[in-house]
């Protein structure tokens, strides 16, 4: 099966050269990363298996955040240690998008755009939540920045108790099957986002926007762990998953894509390898930029304490939520399986020793240096 890291060997050295330094360093960065992952460029550790005698090398990986290849461990980490720490209480699930119009004004420049975003969805949520119940609930946000067909579409998913904490310490849940009203949570989130926009120096486009912004607001799930899985994938999944690409030649990538807008459809779409990494490059997150963001009872700064607090409100509500946190625990036992010991490629047996640190090779001279 094609590889990211084929589709850049092929045509990332042409993608650069002709673009010469239009190109951010954070996209060259990744590039040169992708390319060189688990090769000889970075080095590796040639290990001889005590068993057949089998020897052989394991590469070192790039660890870059956009390299398929390094992300997928991530993902079970990151589930298991949020795991740990949520209360078991019911949960929504909340998405906020905004204008494709204001998308296409900021994609040369985005940062001021997620910023604003994360601002945003994650005050209007909040400010709600405070206005209609009176409480303060726990916000998980994840910025997401495509769309199937690698097409620019900037959006937040949040994961918020369906329920907070009130001025009083205690904990207040949400009507049952009901979160917050997506209407006003449009029309908030639509004023913050034009302000948080201006305050980070952004122009808006000339063109009139739409005055109802796109907010889904999915029904609580007494069970946290189905949405960590399904946001975990979020938070550690790059542009493309390498299963999606189907076909690389001299000229064209080939992907498949699943085509919301036809009823779910699965379909495929070829383009030239230049576009291709065009469009995958404008989703490389600026360098340090984070993604992942805690608001409101989860934000970090009071994390412990309210969490504490939270617990013993519900002890002493004498709250049934049993089945949450049995789900909870047998979510945790799977995602935090010991994974296996290097094995000899040959006769499969685990007895092997390290005999030599393989040297880095020189970098290709079109990516640009490590710091």
């Amino acid at each position: 099966m094609p590889k990211l890291a084929q589709i850049v060997r092929r045509f990332g050295s042409d993608y650069l050269k002709r673009r010469g330094g239009r190109v951010p360093t954070h996209q060259r960065k990744a590039l040169r990363a992708i390319e060189s992952c688990r090769t000889r460029r970075l080095g590796g550790i040639r290990r001889d298996c005590k068993y057949c005698g089998h020897a052989h090398v394991r590469w070192h990986s790039c660890r870059n955040r956009h390299c398929p290849r390094c992300q997928q461990g991530k993902q079970q980490e990151w589930i298991a240690a949020r795991l740990r720490e949520l209360p078991p209480v019911p949960y929504a699930h909340l998405v906020f998008t905004v204008p494709a119009a204001l998308a296409e004004h900021c994609r040369a420049s985005p940062e001021a755009l997620y910023r604003a975003l994360f601002e945003a969805a994650s005050q209007s949520a909040q400010q709600l939540a405070r206005t209609r119940y009176g409480i303060k609930p726990g916000c998980i946000a994840v910025l997401h920045t495509w769309g199937q067909n690698l097409h620019f579409h900037p959006h937040i998913h949040i994961i918020m108790t369906a329920g907070g904490m009130t001025a009083q310490g205690h904990w207040q849940p949400m009507p049952e099957g009901y979160c917050l009203p997506v209407r006003a949570l449009s029309s908030i989130f639509r004023a913050k986002c034009f302000a948080a926009l201006e305050r980070f120096g952004q122009d808006l486009p000339s063109q009139r926007l739409p005055k109802e912004w796109v907010v889904h607001a999915r029904k609580p799930q007494q069970n946290p762990g189905s949405l960590l899985l399904y946001l975990g994938r979020y938070v550690y999944r790059v542009a493309i998953d390498e299963s999606r690409i189907q076909a690389v030649d001299s000229d064209s990538v080939t992907f498949r894509y699943k085509d919301y807008a036809d009823r779910s459809k699965i379909k495929t779409m070829t383009v030239n390898g230049q576009e291709f990494l065009r469009r995958f490059l404008q989703h490389i997150l600026p360098t340090g930029f984070v993604k992942v963001r805690h608001y409101g009872i989860f934000a970090h700064a009071q994390k412990v304490a309210a969490l504490k607090k939270l617990r013993q409100s519900l002890q002493a509500r004498g709250e049934s939520l049993a089945g949450a946190a049995q789900a909870i625990l047998a979510l945790l036992a799977k995602t935090t399986a010991p994974s296996p010991p290097p094995q000899c490629p040959r006769c499969r047996s685990r007895e092997l020793l390290a005999t030599e640190l393989m040297p880095m090779k020189e970098p290709n001279p079109y990516w640009p240096q490590a710091p």
